[in-house]
């Protein structure tokens, strides 16, 4: 294979961590037929379907209303899930089940206002399952499998973690890696920080430079771990500045993210994508706190221009963060990171 010259920035990094967002899904859907199967859809239209029957029209919408940049998909996802159940049953369940506490009479009425009022969680799960079912299909194939094979062998060869936003197991799949290690003690339901996809199990010792997933934001293997409403990000925040506060960090993906150079592929740092923005200022302060030298680096698509706005590249280089463009696709971004040579120069600065 042709050496690449922008490896350098790995060789050039005490222990690289890859943040891997949904660019190479991206990719792969503009190859759809020869990727996923028919199954394959964008995030737009895995929405669109859960807004159904309350909504019409509601993959064009919600296409219209994530261009406008005034909405994030976690404030749609939450819109979609209070729309398709009656928020005003809701309140009023909430209301009579309190009241019913002060009158023993009423058990009745307390047990229905409770059941009730349990009906948004249970839509939220319903929704989650669904999600899950919709992307457990999906899988590299045909010249596609090439990319995603090429690109998560690269790290696995060179000890090099990758911390990923997506749900789906299509970089597991890429190296037929099945098993799930956790740093902590398993649950079948929850949500753990210590849990990823390596083909052995690693000591606590390990993480920071050897290869493994590591799934952020869920896994489709665990429908109820998935992150996608406001709420759930707002819990999962709690959660992180907890574990950081009590230094339970050690165990777990925190500990690449905070202490690791991290190199950020696939993802656009838009404003929509806050609860992400919210930890790169988080780990700014922790590496500051700490007297760290480690760098972010983002790679970012750039199409006919840039697309990191002013105020972007403002935001982002304030807490660190060095940006690169020089990549027009994603089918090229990928293609050269997932060559593993020796560098020959430092890549160019946005």
């Amino acid at each position: 294979m042709e050496k690449t010259n922008d490896y350098a920035v790995f060789k050039n990094l005490t222990n690289p961590a890859i943040l891997l967002g949904n660019g190479l899904n991206l990719y792969a859907q503009g190859k759809r037929n020869q990727c996923c199967g028919n199954s394959y859809l964008n995030w737009i239209q895995i929405l669109a379907l859960l807004a159904a029957p309350s909504a019409e029209n509601a993959e064009e919408r919600i296409g219209r209303l994530i261009k406008e940049g005034e909405i994030s998909l976690p404030e749609i996802y939450t819109a979609i899930q209070f729309t398709n159940y009656n928020v005003m049953d809701y309140e009023e369940s909430l209301i009579r089940a309190i009241q019913s506490l002060h009158d023993y009479s009423n058990k009745e009425i307390l047990l229905e206002s409770l059941s009730r009022f349990r009906d948004l969680k249970q839509t939220d799960e319903k929704y989650k399952k669904r999600i899950a079912r919709l992307m457990s299909d999906w899988h590299p194939i045909l010249g596609v499998h090439n990319k995603f094979t090429d690109f998560v062998a690269a790290y696995q060869n060179n000890g090099v973690p990758i911390l990923t936003t997506n749900y789906d197991n299509l970089l597991e799949q890429s190296q037929k890696i099945q098993n799930v290690w956790s740093m902590l003690e398993k649950n079948p339901r929850k949500y753990l920080f210590g849990e990823y996809y390596a083909p052995r199990e690693m000591s606590f010792g390990e993480i920071a430079n050897s290869f493994a997933i590591w799934h952020i934001h869920g896994d489709i293997r665990k429908p109820s771990s998935i992150k996608i409403s406001t709420s759930d990000y707002a819990k999962l925040m709690q959660e992180l500045y907890r574990h950081r506060r009590d230094g339970t960090h050690e165990n777990n993906w925190m500990r690449l993210f905070y202490e690791n150079d991290l190199i950020i592929l696939g993802l656009k740092l838009s404003i929509s994508e806050y609860p992400l923005r919210w930890l790169l200022t988080d780990r700014m302060e922790y590496v500051k706190s700490q007297s760290r030298k480690i760098k972010t680096i983002y790679y970012d698509i750039k199409k006919d221009k840039s697309n990191v706005s002013e105020g972007k590249r403002y935001f982002l280089e304030s807490i660190g963060i060095e940006i690169y463009n020089e990549y027009k696709t994603y089918d090229e971004l990928y293609s050269v990171f997932g060559v593993v040579a020796e560098p020959t120069e430092q890549p160019k600065r946005a």
